[in-house]
Order: C-alpha cells, then sequence, then structure tokens
C-alpha cells in the first residue's frame, strides 16, 4: 500500500496548544467542583468529552502542554451527586462525588477508556527516515479519506514483517511494480509505538523500526508486512491481546493470519497491509 499526504478537515489549528471550554451555565454561589480528565493509556487529553454535574455541563478538548487542565464547575448544591464523563470512543464514566459548601477538588485524574477510533475504515502507514532511523506513522483514516487525528489513545499492537524483494529469485535493483516476490525474512516481531498529543501533529502514533534486531543483508529493496491490531478494551486484556498476537506470528501465511484474526473480530479491529519497494536504508 503506497501511503498518500492526508489533511485533516477538523479546523485543528484553531485549537493549537489551548482548550475549549463551554460553560453552559453559571451559578452564583461560592460551591464548586475542580476536576481533571485524562486518557488512561496517553495520560493526556481527552478529545470532545463532556461533563455533566447538577444541570451544568462542560466540553473539553485539547488540553495544556504542560498537564491536564483543571476544569471547574460552579454554582452546586451541596450534597452526593455524580459526576458523568461521555466521550466519542470511550467508555462512559460515572463518578459519585460528596459536594461541600465551598470549594471542592478531585485531587487524582479521572482516568477515561478508550475503545474504539470512531469513523474507522483504514490504516495508512506513512514512512519518515530521521537519520538512519525509519519512523512509521500509522495513520487512521475514515470513509471520506480523511485523516482522523483526535481520536482515543488504544493500545495498539503494530507487527512487522521485512522480507528481501526479489524478482525471478534474484534481488531487484530498483522499484518494479510487477512479478516481485518475497525472499528471505529479515524481521518478523512487534515494534514499540509512542503517542504524540501535539495539537499541530497530522498523525498520533509514531513507530521505530528495531533496526539493531533487523538481520544485515546487501538487498537494496524490502517488502514491509504490517499487521495492525486495535482492541476493544470493553472486551479483551492487554495480556489476552499479546498472548494471542504471539500465536499469530507464528502462523505460517497471511490466510492463516487473516483466519485467526477474524475469529477475534468481536474483541479487535485489524488491519493487514504490504509496501513493497522499500529502499534498504539511508
Amino acid at each position: 500500500m503506497k501511503g498518500k499526504f492526508v489533511i485533516f478537515g477538523a479546523g485543528i489549528a484553531a485549537f493549537i496548544g489551548i482548550i475549549l471550554v463551554i460553560l453552559c451555565t453559571q451559578g452564583t454561589s461560592g460551591t464548586s467542583l475542580e476536576f481533571r480528565v485524562i486518557d488512561v493509556v496517553s495520560k493526556n487529553w481527552v478529545w470532545d468529552f463532556t461533563a455533566k454535574l447538577q444541570d451544568r455541563f462542560i466540553k473539553g478538548y485539547y488540553q495544556s502542554n504542560t498537564g491536564p487542565v483543571v476544569y471547574r464547575f460552579t454554582g452546586l448544591k451541596p450534597g452526593n451527586w455524580t459526576l458523568e464523563l461521555d466521550a466519542p470512543g470511550y467508555v462512559p464514566v460515572e463518578f459519585p462525588v460528596q459536594i461541600k459548601d465551598g470549594k471542592n477538588n478531585i485531587e487524582s485524574p479521572i482516568e477515561m477508556t478508550g475503545y474504539e477510533i470512531p469513523g474507522l475504515v483504514e490504516i495508512f502507514v506513512f514512512k519518515e527516515w530521521i537519520g538512519n532511523e525509519l519512523i512509521l506513522n500509522p495513520r487512521p483514516i475514515d470513509a471520506e479519506g480523511l485523516g482522523i487525528g483526535t481520536h482515543p489513545c488504544l493500545d495498539m499492537w503494530f507487527g512487522l514483517k521485512i522480507s528481501v524483494q526479489v524478482k525471478n529469485g534474484i534481488l531487484i535493483k530498483e522499484p518494479t511494480e510487477k512479478g516481485s516476490e518475497r525472499g528471505e525474512e529479515l524481521f518478523k516481531g512487534k515494534c514499540e509505538w509512542e503517542w504524540d498529543p501535539d495539537p499541530d501533529t497530522y498523525y498520533r502514533y509514531l513507530v521505530k523500526v528495531p533496526f539493531e534486531k533487523v538481520k544485515k543483508h546487501n538487498a537494496p529493496y524490502h517488502v514491509y508486512d504490517y499487521v495492525i491490531v486495535f482492541p476493544d478494551s470493553r472486551k479483551i486484556s492487554r495480556n489476552e491481546l499479546e498472548s494471542k498476537m504471539e500465536k499469530a506470528l507464528s502462523l505460517p501465511g497471511e490466510a492463516e493470519l487473516r483466519i485467526f484474526l477474524d475469529s477475534l473480530q468481536d474483541k479487535i479491529t485489524y488491519f493487514i497491509s504490504t509496501d513493497w519497494n522499500q529502499p534498504a536504508g539511508k
């Protein structure tokens, strides 16, 4: 699959480095509640969350670069209440709070757990060489072909196989569109990733190819095969996913891999793709 550049239509520039908080009503009393909200995986912002308490609500988007933003309800009535949190792709949260006269504060950030990327239909893997290090950018894409840049930080599993590219059993010397095959396997395994919360970023996941584990070879071009899995956190734990994917890596071919992953389709969303004609390095 060849990557293509996608520009978001969501007006991200309007939110660079700031948050937008909408307070729909304000009371006049001095009783208030302060709280913070973070994604359980990234420990960063939760996009487009709604917090409801009594007859008030707050909307939250990007947060500060220096840590979780403090949100504040004012004009509250004392008593036992439930703070309700909701956001696209996240498990709703009901957080019991006891409101006393004056200032109230929830000390620890409230964590929200993502379970899906709303609108996700495809993954494009972009590549960028930084010195001798190759960074892969798996970008979620919606049905209109647009990148999805504001979404829950799902605990993605990213698998990569690197093979020598050959044609008629001979190493190719230049990119070719037809007749190529996978030759010797140089790497197969899981790649670690990082999350980029910067509002000015077009992608969130950054995957580093562990070239120290890639077998040395004089082939000019490689074939990259990707297996990208997003778990539904409501239905599968990280430990179970790791165990399943360890088994998946041992399967002999793509057909067997797809059958195995299809058996988990109620717990995961997966994507399999291939990039041919990849330069061996810089």
